[in-house]
């Protein structure tokens, strides 16, 4: 794992071309100004792209346009709004989205490889320092045991490596998990019982699952389907609190990470645009000396604080991996780096 802030080299960037209505070519967008091109590919890397032929890069540096021979696939506006009854729709409120489950975002995505010209959004904190019992374990390079709890997200949803197709990444905890014992030299006991469609009321209900491995460090990482439903942030707040509680009334060391969530497709009907930032910020609120008795041992790791800062550089079909709810690989990637950041690692 390459952080992006700590690397000239952003990978496998995806851009979802879009052919917009009144424009003269399909076109997308990087999130950094681009020093070198290094390789634009399809999402499986099978294919490379040339520039000129395929692909043209604009002044900016950031922006790209498609020539009208090119070989990367594209869509219509028009097209990402289709009917009712298509079976890549779904509902947004005046009509239909473009959704699918299968690969059919990954493989609209074109993965675009570049030297920057310089890292311009926020950059992730460690907090490993109030994670003592976590960072002793780091240090002694034993056992730790891991368990995560959450949505589909979690679950590992439209990561390539969990849809079996190229070019087989895999979803943000395995990363996670990876890096741990790859930098730490521990041995990393993972557990990961994220259900997809479930939210925080069904994870406080099901705290069990996640209390039977004896867990010494724990993942909570709700939120989306919290928002679907319009959860308030008091009560998602509430429903944290009790799962830890819960966690720590059987195991009082264990220590936590609380996961602040992507958003939706703010065009879905579902998606709730204004509760995703109330979260994390309860989530950090809980996270605060004294509100969590013992008091330490509970971190937040911001996926939303990043997200949001990508998403003011580029649309949001870049980042998913369904068209809803998902991320693709690279928001998998963002999940990763975050909480790995978090970690100290």
């Amino acid at each position: 794992m390459q952080y992006f802030w700590q690397s000239q080299i952003i990978r496998d960037e995806p851009i979802f071309f879009v052919h917009h209505n009144g424009e003269d070519a399909p076109a997308g967008v990087l999130l950094l100004e681009v020093d070198e091109l290094l390789a634009v590919t399809d999402a499986a890397g099978d294919t490379v792209y040339e520039q000129g032929r395929d692909f043209i890069l604009q002044a900016d540096r950031r922006h790209i346009i498609l020539p009208p021979d090119s070989r990367i696939a594209f869509k219509r506006k028009e097209e990402l709004y289709p009917a009712e009854g298509d079976p890549v729709a779904k509902r947004r409120g005046d009509g239909y989205l473009l959704f699918a489950e299968s690969p059919l975002f990954a493989q609209l995505q074109v993965r675009v490889t570049y030297r920057h010209a310089g890292w311009r959004l926020p950059i992730p904190p460690s907090r490993i320092d109030d994670l003592p019992r976590t960072r002793q374990r780091f240090m002694d390079n034993g056992t730790l045991r891991l368990a995560l709890f959450g949505d589909s997200i979690s679950a590992g949803s439209n990561a390539t490596g969990c849809m079996n197709i190229p070019p087989y990444r895999p979803a943000y905890a395995e990363q996670v998990a990876q890096a741990i014992q790859d930098r730490c030299g521990v041995t990393v006991e993972f557990a990961n019982e994220a259900v997809g469609g479930m939210d925080a009321r069904w994870g406080h209900d099901q705290i069990q699952l996640v209390i039977q491995h004896a867990p010494h460090l724990v993942i909570l990482a709700w939120g989306m389907n919290d928002a679907s439903g319009h959860r308030t942030p008091q009560a998602f707040s509430q429903l944290i609190q009790a799962q830890v509680d819960a966690v720590r009334a059987s195991l009082p060391d264990t220590e936590f990470v609380l996961v602040a969530s992507m958003t939706a497709n703010p065009q879905w009907a579902h998606a709730s645009p204004d509760l995703y930032p109330t979260y994390r910020d309860a989530l950090a609120a809980l996270c605060l000396p004294g509100v969590l008795l013992p008091g330490a041992g509970v971190v937040l790791a911001d996926v939303t604080t990043l997200w949001l800062a990508m998403l003011q550089r580029k649309p949001f079909l870049d980042m998913t991996g369904n068209g809803l709810n998902h991320p693709n690989d690279f928001g998998h990637s963002l999940y990763a780096q975050v909480v790995c950041a978090t970690l100290g690692l």
